[in-house]
């Protein structure tokens, strides 16, 4: 069996600007974007929502993201779970930590702690919660 499991991110109208973040952060390529607009699904979105991400993909070392807006009144924000970053690098775990910690909220600082030499969580400027560590 080939399996993959990636992440799926709904944003509120912000999704090019959270996936310029993540390609520029983790040194990713992303791979699709495909506007409401120009998509068979143009006339479900109001006309202001035609520059908006309906799908983006963006991929990096071990890992693949998916993005889009929900279209207005439709998003919902993340809840029960944390994009978890790992790296044996601490410079690249603080650098990390501190790019997704501008403009957003850190839930508990970057510190050392008994289950990693690095440990952090955030909820980024977009909404998205992240979990940074090293191992």
């Amino acid at each position: 069996m080939n399996l993959e499991a990636n992440v799926g991110l709904s944003f509120k109208g912000d999704c090019e600007a959270a996936f310029k973040l993540y390609a520029q952060m983790f040194g990713a390529k992303l791979e699709l974007v495909l506007t409401w607009g120009a998509s068979p699904l143009a006339s479900s979105a109001p006309p202001e929502w035609a520059a908006k991400i309906l799908v983006a993909r963006l991929t990096s070392r071990n890992m693949t993201l998916t993005g889009g807006d929900s279209l207005p009144g439709t998003y919902q924000a993340p809840s029960g779970f944390n994009l978890c970053l790992s790296t044996s690098d601490t410079a690249e775990a603080e650098r990390f930590f501190a790019e997704l910690s501008a403009g957003g909220s850190v839930r508990m600082p970057l510190q050392t702690t008994f289950w990693a030499a690095r440990y952090g969580e955030v909820v980024d400027r977009f909404g998205v919660p992240w979990e940074v560590r090293t191992r």
